[in-house]
């Protein structure tokens, strides 16, 4: 993640336990697309339209939620997330903050998100969320198997369960 605006060494890795790597067999490349992805920041004041437009028109959403994962209860947000159900376009929901990651359902404020489909991104950076949903959109057409893509942990992208 990009660290500095004006260092020359500018990036750094989020601290982990596990270092990221992949799982086995023979590394496959894989040609992405061009999805059209947004990555949208819920902040007080923001129109749920612009919510709206994204879940009606692109083919996949990371969301940037306060916490833990709650989100404004207004029922234009409501209605996009129906909407991204009823297309079955993956809808991603990551913490705006940089510790302690997701756990939707932990507050009634973040219900709005669990009933309407979203996909929990646990403590996945927002950086590694977009690249995993470029990647689902971009190896599968099916909505069952880009949910599954991601909801799995492919290279320690999330902390896993304990």
């Amino acid at each position: 993640r990009k660290s500095h605006s004006r260092h020359f060494d500018a990036f750094a890795a989020e601290p982990t336990e596990m270092a990221p790597r992949y799982g086995g067999g023979t590394l496959r490349c894989h040609a992405f697309g061009a999805p059209d992805v947004a990555i949208l920041a819920f902040a007080p004041g923001v129109s749920a339209r612009v919510f709206q437009l994204a879940l009606r028109t692109c083919e996949g959403v990371v969301l940037r939620c306060y916490g833990s994962g709650t989100a404004p209860e207004q029922r234009e947000l409501a209605e996009g997330l129906k909407v991204a159900a009823d297309r079955r376009i993956p809808v991603v929901a990551v913490s705006q903050c940089p510790e302690g990651g997701m756990a939707l359902g932990t507050y009634a404020a973040g219900s709005i998100l669990r009933d309407g489909g979203v996909i929990d991104g646990r403590d996945m950076t927002v950086e590694a969320a977009f690249t995993k949903l470029l990647f689902a959109l971009s190896v599968s057409e099916d909505p069952d198997r880009q949910r599954d893509l991601l909801v799995s942990a492919l290279c320690g992208e999330f902390t896993p369960e304990r």
